[in-house]
């Protein structure tokens, strides 16, 4: 047995969704990365999340609109938190 045998190579494995959830991880976002088939679209999908939750925060932001801004930079955060996992 190799070193490569014990690494999980569906991302199923490594899904925690109570965990994700509970973070607030967004279930339609929870959803996409379960139906993702191989560990190597982990991080470009989160990263890409991370992207699409950064442009409305900043564009909130520049519509002064603080609140919404934060919760969308907030979802950025956790989505490149979760990326870095693997």
């Amino acid at each position: 047995m190799s070193a490569d045998d014990l690494v999980p190579q569906k991302v199923e494995a490594i899904l925690n969704p109570g965990r994700m959830l509970a973070d607030g991880i967004p279930y339609p976002d929870f959803a996409a990365a379960r139906a993702l088939d191989d560990l190597a679209e982990w991080l470009p999908f989160w990263a890409e999340t991370a992207g699409r939750y950064e442009a409305l925060g900043m564009a909130a932001l520049e519509a002064g609109d603080r609140v919404s801004g934060g919760e969308w930079l907030w979802h950025s955060s956790l989505s490149w938190h979760y990326g870095q996992l693997m």
